[in-house]
């Protein structure tokens, strides 16, 4: 009685699962920068396993040629489609409809990343409080650590500690009140274990976060004005779900 040629998936090499060691590390590693690279990476292993699961089975050639329209339709089209719009946003024509909608998305998605309006009103309440004659504001920065309050013409300065994510990471609650207790807002800095050694001022770190959100300002007007003059607004998680049709009608 002749035996099976083929093992069953789960019995993967030594060598196959070190191959899928150093990629999970990868997805993991990127998911703290670019969703488009978690999403590629993601389909990139599944078309990886699907071609390794397929050396184990009898249905070898199918899974095999399953791997390679997979890979052609989720990731190298795509990729190819990313790189000729980048070059000339006029290389597809899309619905007028379609065109409108992913614009809006794109705004929005800049919107929330920067909240301009948060942004804006920090810089001018930074502005008049870098206006007040005191030299209070020339205190060290430290003398807020451990939950020390500073009183300041009309306003009360409070700072905070509290662990991020990862623990090892920390976010500076910089707490602005009116003379009254009433919180007014709060300027975030978020830094890994540097934050407690900022050597200045308190001047200086309310005059360093000014300068910070001009730059986000700055960036988020620029990416607008990116998004309605040049219509760049494609990326890979965008234009997928287009390829994913298309792959859908081919079937």
């Amino acid at each position: 009685m002749s035996k099976n040629n083929y093992t069953s998936p789960g019995d993967l090499t030594f060598k196959e699962i070190l191959i899928l060691i150093p990629i999970a590390i990868i997805i993991v590693l990127l998911c703290n920068y670019n969703s488009d690279f978690i999403l590629l990476f993601i389909l990139l292993l599944i078309c990886f396993g699907i071609y390794i699961i397929s050396s184990k089975t009898k249905f070898k050639q199918l899974l095999r040629l399953l791997a390679l329209f997979l890979l052609l339709h989720l990731i190298i089209f795509p990729v190819i489609y990313i790189a000729l719009l980048k070059y000339d946003s006029d290389s597809f024509e899309f619905d007028k409809g379609v065109l409108n909608s992913e614009k809006n998305n794109s705004l929005v998605e800049i919107n929330s990343k920067y909240v301009p309006i948060d942004l804006e009103n920090n810089i001018k309440l930074i502005d008049k409080i870098l206006l007040i004659d005191s030299s209070k504001l020339n205190l060290p920065f430290e003398i807020l650590h451990d939950g020390n309050l500073l009183l300041v013409k009309n306003y009360i300065f409070g700072l905070q500690l509290t662990h991020g994510i990862p623990p090892q990471m920390f976010t500076t609650v910089f707490s602005i009140y009116d003379s009254t207790g009433k919180f007014i807002s709060m300027l975030n800095e978020n830094d890994d274990n540097n934050s407690l050694n900022f050597n200045g001022s308190i001047h200086d770190f309310i005059n360093k976060k000014k300068n910070d959100y001009q730059t986000k300002l700055a960036n988020c007007n620029k990416d607008i004005r990116r998004v309605i003059e040049k219509e760049d607004i494609w990326s890979y998680r965008r234009i997928i779900s287009y390829s994913i049709n298309i792959f859908l009608l081919e079937i």
